[in-house]
């Protein structure tokens, strides 16, 4: 067995995992708790549950306005503009994910019978169709109005359900 984490047995344990919590940096935390860089984030990376997204999105706006102010205070624009760029990706990050998140509990697997399909499922796929097959390159001069109009359910008497439709145009 390994040697027990240093900031686990540390007196200042609950002062480094707040200051941990509230980004400050490793080095930093290190040189005020006595320790090394390296044993504070072994302790991040073993030890702390890692946080929540809302949870990191929150830390870094509120680490972006903590440099804003610092940098107001010390008359740095460019500081200033360095926790504005912070923020913005904070904020950007999170909307990405929400969405990312919200289209996945929108997706849902399309059932094998067709029955079960939403009409707007079964609008996607016809228009899926109909695209693929107006850009496809056809062999000879097919007539211009080629496309899907309807979805029927094969029925094939030992089929493994490799073909589950047959398309009507």
């Amino acid at each position: 067995m390994g040697r027990p984490c240093a900031v686990c047995i540390s007196p200042k344990r609950e002062e480094i995992d707040m200051a941990i919590a509230s980004g400050v940096r490793n080095k930093t935390i290190a040189a005020t708790a006595g320790l090394t860089p390296g044993q504070i984030s072994r302790h991040k990376r073993r030890c702390l549950a890692p946080l929540s997204e809302a949870d990191q999105v929150q830390l870094w706006l509120s680490r972006a306005e903590e440099l804003w102010n610092l940098a107001g205070v010390n008359g740095d624009l460019r500081g200033q503009a360095t926790a504005l760029q912070q923020g913005l990706k904070s904020l950007e990050f999170s909307i990405r994910h929400r969405a990312e998140e919200e289209q996945r509990n929108d997706s849902r697997t399309l059932p094998e019978n067709l029955d079960q399909w939403t009409e707007s499922e079964r609008t996607k796929m016809l228009a899926f169709l109909d695209h693929i097959i107006l850009n496809t390159a056809l062999p000879t001069a097919a007539a211009p109005e080629v496309g899907v109009t309807e979805l029927v359910p094969l029925k094939i008497g030992g089929s493994d359900g490799k073909l589950p439709l047959r398309l009507r145009g």
